[in-house]
């Protein structure tokens, strides 16, 4: 096998390595904002309104950041919607 053969066929080699390695943060950050919107679900149920806005909002920007890097903008946009009213729940 020719030298740039070889280059190349390393090359493919790490950047599929680079996309997986990149998949596999993605649904780490994805399931943890699953968590934190269940979390907070349940706070809710609880009458935890505070802890309950606090949890929901990391969760929202966790998914917010996802459909961000996946250039998913309905789900974007639902997130940054209730990413606002979040805030403007506990500001206020």
């Amino acid at each position: 096998m020719s030298r740039l053969r070889q280059e190349m066929d390393y090359r493919s080699v790490q950047r599929e390595q680079s996309k997986a390695r990149k998949g596999y943060q993605m649904n780490i950050i994805k399931w943890l904002g699953t968590a934190g919107i269940i979390g907070s679900t349940v706070l809710r149920a609880f009458d935890y309104h505070i802890a309950d806005m606090s949890v929901g909002f990391v969760g929202t920007a966790l998914w917010a950041y996802v459909a961000l890097k996946t250039k998913d903008y309905p789900l974007l946009t639902v997130n940054a919607f209730v990413l606002m009213v979040l805030a403007y729940g506990l500001i206020r």
